[in-house]
């Protein structure tokens, strides 16, 4: 017996309110500690539920440098990521008013009983090269992004914990590039089947996220050619990439899903320096930008400098923390970690550097993605000196000094980091000095090489509407973006056993990985981010997708 995915994520999902970006709850923070507390309420100006702009015509947006080639399998930042998101669709999408994962270019997902196989029928989709997108262009992209001889960075996303694709284990470890998981069987040019080695309730949220888009033929011709022009099946088609100039992006006209984009062309300018993107859709040379830097944020200058209907102040579903890198010594024992953890003052930290809009953070996935578990880090995130002062010692000490790398182009990350660390400073009596990197991309290459000699900024944008999208891609032993050699056994099997429970069981299992996370601290948090996006005076407001970014299919001039 068999029965269709209609309603998966709906216990999981990210809260109708804060997709829209059209409302929120309560103040910042409890007012007496530091952490837990509400998001900030939305104000300014929101999309309009219908669109009310001109067709065709060209937009802007203040972008950044993506750190590779833009392949799915190797895509793992925002700079990149926002591009993909732009030109691809997969098996199901996000609806902008439930919140739950709808079918995309699937026309079914059917699962047996036991959520363990999984019959997929595409629609009658092309790729914008004219190509038709069938079964194989899923089977053979998800068999390359497994296959261990390709390196595909996200290669942890068809393994236990997410996917889990049966036959992943061989294919993973395996020197031919011919290795293809047993678990994906094209049945014919519009069908393939999924059989997994365990059950997945989460089938249909997960396959949201682009790693699981279908490739071309065009891809497996030339790898690197297509990941400087890559061939989509989404809204916008890739025409321009000019690295460290513009990525341009053109209204795909034959794009056969729901949402169609109303500009004919959409550029992103790549800017290495955050306050010269602001001073441009200031002055209107650009006409989006979704992150504003601290300077103009201190006493809402942003929003006077932009004007009425010019912004918009939100929840967001980003969350932010700090690694630590567990292959050097100094951060072996999990009570050095702690100790620093528990010196951070993250409510002195969020006023000084966000007008205390952003929360403090005490979990490990944000408020919005459901179920949420405020606290759950406990007094390890808390500021309280002289505790940690004593956790150190039991760790054996810290000598020299502490370093936190964060890459420069980001808006507000250097004014952060000075006060994270003047924090630590004070509270734990060890030197702690920023470590500034020019770009992201250049941080993630030193983080990738796993040459980090201290701790590092990092951040998490949701792959798909759970919080389990927070707790795996990180703290899986191996997984893709583990990149501070985090392992324990006991986590990754709380992390698989997760997908065969109800809702409840998982409900608890969240917890519990939390706890184990808040025990071992790999990744400190710090705080739930706040979204502030800023437009030009000649495009109109857009909306804000599931996961906090600009929805450039809403985006466009006014008439």
């Amino acid at each position: 017996m068999k029965k269709r995915l209609t309603t998966l994520g709906a216990a999981l999902g990210v809260s109708a309110l804060l997709l829209s970006a059209c409302g929120g709850s309560g103040g910042n923070g409890d007012g007496g500690k530091d952490g837990g507390g509400s998001p900030v309420e939305v104000s300014g100006t929101k999309a309009s539920d219908t669109y009310e702009g001109q067709e065709g015509g060209e937009i802007t947006f203040a972008g950044c440098n993506p750190q590779d080639l833009l392949i799915p399998g190797f895509t793992q930042e925002t700079c990149g990521g926002n591009v993909l998101d732009s030109i691809l669709v997969g098996l199901t999408e996000v609806d902008p008013s439930t919140g739950k994962p709808r079918l995309a270019n699937a026309e079914s997902i059917e699962a047996n009983d036991e959520n363990t196989m999984f019959t997929v029928k595409l629609k009658d989709w092309k790729f914008d090269d004219g190509s038709p997108v069938t079964a194989k262009s899923y089977v053979d992209a998800w068999n390359w992004g497994a296959n261990g001889a390709n390196g595909a960075k996200q290669q942890a996303f068809f393994g236990p914990g997410f996917l889990d694709v049966k036959g992943y284990d061989k294919v993973a470890e395996s020197k031919d590039k011919g290795a293809t998981m047993e678990g994906l069987k094209v049945v014919d040019d519009k069908t393939f089947t999924v059989e997994t080695t365990s059950a997945n309730s989460l089938f249909e949220t997960m396959v949201v996220h682009s790693t699981y888009m279908p490739l071309p033929e065009a891809f497996f011709k030339d790898h690197e050619a297509y990941g400087k022009k890559p061939i989509g099946n989404g809204p916008f088609k890739l025409t321009e990439y000019k690295q460290e100039q513009q990525i341009v992006l053109e209204k795909n006209t034959d794009y056969q899903g729901e949402a169609k984009a109303h500009v004919d062309k959409l550029t992103f300018k790549m800017y290495t320096e955050p306050g010269a993107a602001y001073a441009d859709v200031v002055a209107g040379n650009v006409d989006y930008v979704d992150a504003i830097p601290p300077d103009a944020v201190a006493g809402n200058k942003w929003q006077t400098d932009l004007g009425e209907g010019r912004w918009q102040l939100g929840p967001s579903t980003l969350w932010n923390g700090y690694s630590f890198p567990q292959y050097d010594e100094k951060f072996k024992d999990p009570k050095v970690r702690q100790a620093i953890s528990m010196a951070i003052d993250r409510q002195a930290v969020t006023d000084a550097v966000t007008n205390g809009e952003n929360t403090p953070g005490t979990a490990w996935s944000p408020p919005g993605i459901e179920p949420f578990q405020d606290d759950v880090c406990g007094d390890k995130c808390h500021v309280d000196g002289e505790a940690a002062k004593k956790l150190l010692e039991e760790g054996g000490g810290f000598e020299g000094t502490l370093t936190i790398a964060f890459n420069n182009d980001g808006p507000g990350n250097k004014e952060v980091t000075e006060a994270v660390c003047t924090s630590i400073n004070e509270n734990l009596g060890i030197d702690c000095q920023p470590q500034s990197f020019p770009t992201f991309a250049e941080m993630l290459d030193k983080i990738d090489a796993k040459e980090m000699t201290g701790m590092y900024r990092s951040g998490w944008q949701a792959d798909f509407p759970s919080p389990l999208s927070y707790l795996t891609a990180y703290y899986i032993t191996n997984a893709g973006s583990n990149k501070s050699g985090y392992s324990n056994p006991e986590y990754d099997k709380m992390a698989s056993d997760i997908l065969s429970q109800d809702e409840a069981e998982q409900e608890a299992t969240f917890k519990k990985m939390q706890e184990t996370l808040a025990e071992d601290m790999p990744v400190t948090p710090l705080w739930y981010g706040t979204l502030r996006l800023g437009w030009s005076d000649k495009v109109v407001a857009p909306k804000v997708t599931w996961k906090s970014t600009i929805d450039f299919t809403t985006a466009g001039l006014k008439k």
